[in-house]
């Protein structure tokens, strides 16, 4: 059976004050066998990637190997516990579970004052962060105290105001949930579609926003004006409108860096958010804006390099290099995204044995690929295509499948490839079938593709480049069939042949 690596991936996934602080949480709760425990933490912690036989050994002849799952576990468990006090103070929800289960255990002691006390805390708390899901175990705490506790009439009064306050609390709830399930639908169609959608789910969409239209002036939480925000900038996300996608993700932005709290409390959002700033910004070719934000964010990792995790320093190193690729083959420094390429290859590559996000690791992969082929690495840039067209994320975003299968046949095409591209080309028309549209530009490509590989007369071939050319701006006049050229330059590709 093969070893897990769940250890490995925790203790990687740390930052270093979390390091530091397991070793401090170890030597005052761990009896007898500290030592053991912090030695395999650090074996464990020097490995690129975990291998067991290597650790038996390390510790060949020790007795505790004899015992290493068990051990292994153990371990596990007392990490989580060192980060659970770790973060019991940092995190707002932390502090807020942490004040509702001393509530409780106050409620049982019958210290009822003082459970009311820290109730008001948690309450005070929750409404001033906007955490609005602990008012209700706050409410039902206090709702308790009001039936068995002998209260003062000031407890009972503030307890009646908290009431008074929860029916406010419903409406406010209601309101983000609403605007949370309507970004989420949206966000899980350009997940499935990316750029390739219909006008028929087009209109599904814009019918969500305007479900959503009376909330504008009454937006009652940062939460809610969030969600808001991020359902029109998914709507002209998925419409490839970047001038009208800007003003939102500016405001989604302004609204995280307003509050540095929120940015900590929630880093994955903070991740993803100025991850979309930065596809606007490239989008609008706003190159030198894109450089200040992506130093902005450089910087942040630097001043809080402590504080993150290694899965959070290695997402936002994955984006940065994302959009240094793109920048570049933006502005045709080809040469330049190749040695960039070049020099972070075997990290790119390592990369994808850790828990970052996959569909920012295949879209780094499809530009690979891309690199490699405009600069006539055709074998490198199949290696790299296969990765994307056999991802875990390849069930979604299929956008960036066409582009990647497309730019595939053209990479055999140019290797000569002969005997193999008919059944690449026929493999390629079965996955665009099963997605049920079957746009014209995909079909008159590939039936484009297929007459050159029967051709044998080099002049008959430059022939028909140039008509397929003619005829693809014929086809791109229909803006819902230029999508896929969003990832794919196919004007570019033929040019070269003629």
């Amino acid at each position: 059976m093969t070893p897990s690596t769940e250890l490995y991936d925790l203790i990687h996934s740390l930052s270093k004050s979390e390091k530091r602080y397991f070793k401090l949480f170890a030597s005052k709760h761990i009896i007898g066998d500290q030592n053991i425990y912090v030695e395999l933490f650090d074996a464990i912690q020097e490995q690129k990637e975990y291998d067991e036989s290597s650790i038996k050994d390390i510790f060949k002849g020790e007795s505790f190997i004899k015992h290493l799952p068990s051990k292994k576990n153990y371990l596990y468990h007392i990490i989580l516990d060192s980060l659970r006090v770790f973060h019991s103070q940092q995190s707002v929800e932390a502090k807020l579970r942490r004040l509702i289960h001393f509530a409780e255990i106050l409620y049982t002691k019958r210290l009822y004052q003082q459970c009311h006390k820290t109730l008001s805390k948690a309450f005070k708390m929750a409404r001033e962060e906007e955490e609005y899901d602990y008012i209700y175990p706050v409410i039902s705490w206090e709702k308790k105290l009001l039936r068995t506790a002998p209260l003062s009439t000031k407890v009972k009064k503030s307890i009646e105001e908290f009431s008074e306050t929860f029916h406010h609390t419903e409406s406010l709830l209601h309101q983000m949930q609403e605007l949370w399930q309507t970004s989420n639908t949206i966000f899980t169609i350009y997940q499935e579609k990316g750029h390739t959608i219909s006008n028929d789910v087009l209109q599904e969409v814009e019918k969500l926003l305007s479900n959503i239209t009376h909330h504008e002036n009454d937006l009652m939480s940062y939460h809610a004006e969030y969600y808001y925000n991020q359902c029109h900038y998914l709507y002209h996300l998925i419409r490839v409108d970047a001038n009208n996608m800007y003003p939102y993700i500016l405001k989604m932005l302004q609204l995280l860096e307003s509050n540095p709290k929120r940015i900590y409390n929630d880093i994955t959002r903070y991740i993803a958010t100025s991850n979309n700033h930065f596809l606007v910004l490239r989008r609008l070719q706003k190159f030198k804006e894109l450089e200040q934000a992506l130093q902005k964010t450089e910087k942040f990792v630097q001043n809080s390099r402590s504080s993150l995790s290694q899965t959070v320093k290695s997402e936002i190193e994955l984006r940065l290099l994302n959009y240094r690729v793109s920048i570049l083959i933006d502005t045709e420094r080809l040469q330049e995204a190749l040695t960039l390429v070049e020099e972070n290859i075997k990290r790119i590559t390592q990369l994808y044995k850790e828990p970052v996000t996959q569909a920012q690791l295949t879209t780094l992969s499809y530009k690979i690929a891309y690199i490699y082929f405009v600069n006539d690495s055709y074998n490198k840039s199949l290696d790299w295509l296969d990765k994307v067209i056999n991802a875990h994320y390849a069930q979604e975003r299929y956008d960036l499948q066409v582009a990647a299968r497309l730019l595939s046949l053209f990479a055999h095409y140019e290797l000569n490839n002969d005997l193999l591209l008919p059944y690449a080309i026929n493999s390629t028309l079965q996955f665009l079938k099963s997605r049920k549209k079957l746009f014209k530009l995909e079909k008159e490509l590939l039936t484009f593709l297929k007459d050159i590989t029967k051709t044998n007369l080099d002049q008959d071939i430059d022939k028909k480049f140039l008509q397929f050319k003619k005829d693809l701006k014929t086809i791109l006049n229909d803006p819902e069939e230029g999508k896929i050229t969003y990832y794919l330059d196919i004007k570019k590709w033929l040019d070269k042949h003629i």
